[in-house]
């Protein structure tokens, strides 16, 4: 995935400061496990297909050596430190992780705490129409999630799709001689952000809701309803890349799943002859459906909404408001968001070429597709997913009175 360079300032590191967002790394207490042990440890965590997968990819996983300096569990929280004196020193990354910069390596999961805090995480499963919200260590990663990470990366070089993050080892953090979580160690291709590129408007949410309140059409030198845009980065390259890499994966059964669908996890880098390439990040809750040759209503209208939920997830946001009144339901809140992402979507409406040319490569009946892309469409959980795209009254409710924020992202 690549596209030729325009001027695009890619670092290895964030474009801000490090300063303060440099961290320390600490010795700890621990196990570090080789790839292939964590997985034969894990792997009945898995369903049957993905386990299948796990096997037969385990030669050369077992080939994986870990360097001698990464040998030894390392942390960010300095009280599972076993020496004041820190090994390495590496970049934030997000709340829980960090960045070498000079290695290109990411610890994911590297910060204990003994607190108990933990963070909200929104699930799908194939098959249902309401999302679940279940909550996950804020710290660390649960076994599963490694496991799944791991497995990420045998399916994307299984099917020839760009990886972003090689495995290297895990460390297995303990405390009284408990388990205390996990942290995954990786090689990776860069940190830089699509997010960091995102054009904001020069306003807030309250000056957009007065836009539309007053029907002004320009606002803070945007058109109301558009889609944010990217610095210098061609619109169309990225959504095209994009879309061709979800496309693939999905039509291969792999689903990263909501939270990781983020168009926070997108990731540009400077490849060969200056050449930007698109990367796609973060696989801790990724899963393998099995796809049928003739599938049946049922599961397309499961496939259908499991791919439009990531689709929609990964989009940039548009700068409307749709205001529902006190007592709508979730079928009128998509209904409305809807007829706006659709028509305003660059992601979605490559998406939708890369979807149909694939379905039809596989001989479905592009009728039953239809139908499934029409239900799919009034579904609660596509509904909660178009609440992040498209500023609502919903959205808006949710905020502190207090609260003067941006329109975000997601």
């Amino acid at each position: 995935m690549s596209c030729r360079r325009r001027n695009l300032p890619l670092g290895e590191a964030n474009p801000k400061e490090l300063g303060d967002l440099e961290v320390p790394l600490y010795e700890c207490t621990g196990k570090t496990y080789s790839i292939v042990e964590f997985v034969d440890k894990h792997k009945h965590l898995l369903n049957e297909c993905e386990e299948a997968l796990a096997d037969e990819n385990r030669g050369w996983l077992a080939q994986m050596s870990i360097p001698e300096d990464l040998r030894t569990c390392m942390t960010r929280s300095v009280e599972f430190a076993s020496t004041k004196a820190h090994v390495l020193t590496a970049k934030r990354s997000g709340g829980r992780s960090a960045y070498c910069v000079d290695r290109k390596l990411k610890l994911k999961g590297c910060r204990p705490v003994l607190d108990g805090a933990d963070y909200p995480i929104e699930i799908l499963h194939f098959g249902d129409e309401r999302i679940r919200y279940e909550r996950i260590p804020f710290g660390t990663m649960k076994a599963e999630s490694v496991v799944r990470e791991i497995l990420a990366y045998c399916f994307l070089k299984s099917n020839d799709l760009a990886v972003h993050s090689i495995p290297i080892c895990v460390y297995e953090y303990s405390l009284g001689g408990d388990s205390f979580g996990c942290c995954l160690v990786s090689e990776t291709k860069g940190e830089v952000r699509i997010e960091e590129f995102i054009e904001y408007p020069n306003c807030t949410v309250e000056d957009i809701v007065n836009a539309h309140a007053s029907g002004h059409q320009v606002m803070a030198g945007c058109a109301i309803g558009s889609e944010l845009s990217l610095r210098d980065i061609d619109i169309w390259w990225y959504v095209e890349q994009k879309s061709r890499f979800l496309s693939m994966m999905h039509f291969k059964g792999g689903f990263r799943g909501i939270l990781n669908s983020n168009i926070g996890n997108d990731v540009v880098v400077n490849g060969e002859n200056d050449e930007h390439q698109l990367y796609l990040c973060d696989f801790d809750t990724f899963r393998i459906v099995p796809i049928p040759d003739k599938p049946d209503m049922s599961f397309l209208r499961g496939f259908v909404l499991q791919c439009m939920v990531e689709v929609a997830k990964g989009s940039l946001s548009i700068l409307e408001y749709v205001d529902f009144g006190a007592d709508c339901t979730y079928l009128q809140i998509a209904d409305a968001l809807g007829e706006v992402y659709f028509k305003k979507s660059s992601l979605w409406h490559s998406y939708k070429r890369q979807f149909y040319i694939r379905a039809e490569q596989r001989r479905w009946d592009l009728d039953s597709v239809n139908e499934a892309f029409r239900v799919m469409g009034k579904t609660e959980a596509f509904a909660s997913i178009l609440c992040s795209c498209v500023l609502n009254s919903h959205y808006v409710s949710t905020l502190s009175a207090k609260r003067s924020t941006f329109y975000p992202h997601n």
